[in-house]
């Protein structure tokens, strides 16, 4: 499907959805991901493959938004992803405002100055003060209808909050649109630089930028907005190991056992053992958890369905349990 046929497109007949961005579908949305950033600040890095990168490193997480037409033909629509950075990479943005965050951070490895955090520094911070995130992708194409454009916004807020909620926050920052300001300001963010500076003396990127965010301190100003949810948080219960958040990350996608295996690159067996430790350490930190020990007549597979549904309902409530 071409972008231009996509603006005869309405809701009646095409449906839109949405999956985790990952190193093995990123490059489905290199036009999208090319044309959304503004070259002069790639400094002649390859920013689909620096996706990939961050990807695998578990730097990266995000969503592709999906037109699907009636006869099954689908195409990428919109891109929405962010990285972890050091607390030093927001601040540097805010004092010293130029278009192109997104597009420096990306590329920042090219300069051998990376400026994202690796899996074991995100659980690092993560358990110790908190984590800054900037939002690299946040784009669609222009030729859509009026109705698959709200359509495309409530997914890349759904997965949004789906990607960042059980994270502790310190501080989320972005460049918006202008032309996109008022849904910008719904969703919670305050405008920290407009670029005035830099419009006056250049023509470029359009359209025309805003740096935006919110920190932690700001969300009792903000209480109720759509960025402020991303802030509330509670330490882990259970304490999960990394092993263990995995299987459990493919099990709260409803996956059967083998599914789970396939995707870990495990036995059946193994996966059975890591699910005997998630339901022995649920028993000794939440034991009214543990269905196992009432005594309903029920034969030991119902109960341990049961148990694995009671469980997996909670850490559906509960994503800091997955984090890292």
């Amino acid at each position: 499907m071409h972008p231009d046929q996509a603006s005869n497109l309405n809701s009646d007949v095409v449906t839109t959805r949405e999956r985790p961005l990952t190193s093995g579908n990123v490059n489905e949305a290199a036009d999208l991901i090319h044309h959304s950033l503004f070259t002069p600040e790639l400094h002649g890095c390859d920013p689909v493959e620096a996706c990939r990168e961050l990807l695998d490193a578990g730097s990266m997480m995000g969503d592709l938004i999906d037109l699907v037409a009636p006869d099954g033909e689908s195409r990428v629509i919109a891109i929405g992803g962010g990285v972890f950075v050091p607390s030093r990479v927001p601040a540097a943005a805010r004092e010293q405002p130029r278009p192109g965050l997104a597009e420096r951070v990306l590329c920042s490895r090219v300069a051998s100055a990376q400026v994202t955090l690796n899996r074991r520094e995100i659980e690092t911070a993560n358990a110790q003060d908190g984590l800054s995130l900037v939002v690299l992708l946040h784009n669609w194409i222009d030729a859509l209808s009026d109705e698959v454009a709200v359509e495309v916004r409530r997914h890349l807020m759904v997965g949004f909050l789906r990607d960042v909620q059980g994270f502790k926050l310190i501080e989320v920052l972005a460049e918006g649109r202008e032309s996109e300001l008022k849904w910008v300001l719904a969703g919670g963010f305050r405008v920290r630089s407009d670029y005035a500076d830099w419009y006056a003396e250049h023509s470029e990127p359009q359209p025309r930028r805003l740096l935006v965010g919110m920190a932690r301190d700001e969300v009792p100003a903000s209480e109720g907005s759509l960025l402020s949810l991303v802030f509330n948080y509670t330490p882990p219960r259970f304490g999960f190991t990394a092993s263990q958040r995995k299987l459990l990350s493919h099990a709260v996608q409803h996956k059967t056992d083998s599914e789970i295996a396939a995707a870990l690159g495990v036995s059946l067996s193994a996966v059975k053992k890591t699910w005997a430790a998630i339901f022995d350490r649920v028993s000794d930190d939440f034991p009214e958890m543990d269905n196992a020990r009432a005594t309903t007549g029920r034969s030991p597979a119902t109960r341990g369905a049961q148990k694995r549904h009671r469980l997996l309902t909670y850490l559906q409530n509960h994503p800091e349990e997955l984090k890292p």
